[in-house]
């Protein structure tokens, strides 16, 4: 359509005028015209909207790849800050690749200490913790029960089923 409208969205909303006549003010009203219009309305094409899904998805090797380049772009800078940023975003890169995670989650997350509310820490796993873990974790975490581990953390109110959140991976970046 001209103005770019989805001639889908313009059918479902021409939909909710037939029922209107069903109203003790609008009783006796003709509202047939409303399924001239939509017939006139050229249909839903569905390789629109794949098309455009295509040009938003990016491969899982690709996206290695891109953390893979932030990485050895951390390793290589001596700026702390632009360290520390790379870092994290290839953190959330890792963990997104991981878990499927929400938007809202992925832009409220904070890398900070579990004690300071983070979202992503890198600590120590409580002796009591009943997370599940990886077999590469569990096996690092038996010999060593101080060795600390990327964890990522979401409580109740974080998370859409209200159910608490909380893994634990074996992170192997030194920089």
């Amino acid at each position: 359509m001209e103005r770019g409208v989805d001639p889908q969205t313009v059918v479902d909303d021409l939909r909710m005028i037939p029922p209107l006549g069903k109203h003790p003010l609008l009783k006796g009203q003709e509202f047939k015209w409303v399924r001239d219009i939509i017939s006139d309305l050229p249909p839903h094409i569905n390789s629109k909207v794949k098309e455009r899904k295509q040009r938003k998805f990016v491969r899982f090797n690709v996206l290695l790849k891109v953390l893979g380049q932030l990485l050895k772009k951390a390793k290589s800078t001596t700026h702390p800050k632009k360290k520390a940023i790379l870092v994290r975003n290839a953190l959330l890169i890792a963990f997104l690749l991981i878990l499927a995670w929400r938007q809202r989650n992925v832009r409220e997350c904070r890398l900070a200490p579990s004690s300071a509310d983070g979202n992503i820490f890198k600590e120590e796993i409580p002796p009591m913790s009943t997370m599940a873990l990886p077999k590469s974790v569990e096996k690092v975490w038996r010999v060593n029960p101080h060795a600390t581990f990327w964890q990522v953390s979401f409580d109740s109110n974080g998370t859409k089923s209200k159910r608490p959140v909380r893994a634990g991976f074996l992170g192997s970046w030194s920089l």
